[in-house]
């Protein structure tokens, strides 16, 4: 998915692919979902055999991170303690009201654009200016509502504030689908017709909740939705 995201951007900006800023954009992904898996804990504890890839997933993202951060721009380096500094206080800050909504696709759109597609910046923070950073944004962020909805009962057990245990299941999925179809919209006024696919599938996948609150079908059905606007530029469809 991260690949596919920065394969769409490299379509919108023409800007010059830097290989050191993917690698490490990768081994991040790699590192904050592995560790975010392992916070948690409770769902893998009796499972040894995914608790050691979560630890070596973890080991090889943060060690990769570390030994690619030296060969970056120092000015798009400082990103990284900050987005380091969230996914190590994830598990805290998810908790507060709505956060968790707002916190991942904003780290999300942030980092697919800076650390690939270097602009001299400080944090990169001219990664906001980018056109493509809108829809992406509301792309994501309807994908992790749609994620949440496996989710619903174990937030609601660790008083996690996500926005379907705030406002309801069905309230979050018309978000969800308000979202998708903007995000749609604003890639297809800008001529990105594969981003405008993956917001016609994420509003068709929010039609079919039950299947999203499956616990391993559904965020990879919306993973996959999310990585099919990179793949039909990968294979020139689109």
């Amino acid at each position: 998915m991260g690949g596919s995201a920065a394969i769409v951007v490299h379509r919108a900006t023409a800007r010059p692919l830097h290989e050191t800023g993917l690698v490490l954009l990768l081994c991040g992904i790699l590192a904050a979902y592995s560790l975010d898996r392992l916070q948690d804990g409770a769902d893998i504890a009796d499972r040894s055999g995914l608790l050691v890839v979560l630890r070596i997933g973890a080991a090889i993202g943060v060690v990769g991170t570390a030994v690619l951060l030296a060969l970056l721009p120092l000015r798009t380096a400082m990103l990284v303690p900050v987005l380091g500094a969230l996914v190590l206080a994830y598990s805290r800050l998810k908790s507060l009201p709505l956060l968790k909504t707002v916190l991942v696709p904003v780290a999300w759109t942030w980092s697919v654009i800076a650390f690939p597609f270097q602009d001299g910046s400080w944090f990169g923070w001219q990664a906001w200016s980018v056109p493509i950073a809108i829809p992406l944004t509301c792309m994501i962020a309807s994908g992790c509502l749609l994620c949440d909805l496996k989710d619903v009962e174990g937030d609601r057990d660790a008083s996690v504030a996500s926005l379907p245990v705030v406002i309801g299941v069905r309230s979050a999925l018309l978000i969800a689908v308000a979202l998708s179809v903007v995000g749609a919209a604003v890639a297809a006024a800008e001529h990105r017709i594969g981003l405008s696919v993956g917001g016609v599938g994420l509003g068709l996948a929010a039609l079919y909740p039950e299947f999203l609150a499956r616990d391993i079908f559904g965020p990879l059905l919306v993973d996959v939705i999310l990585t099919l606007p990179g793949l039909l530029i990968a294979l020139h469809i689109v």
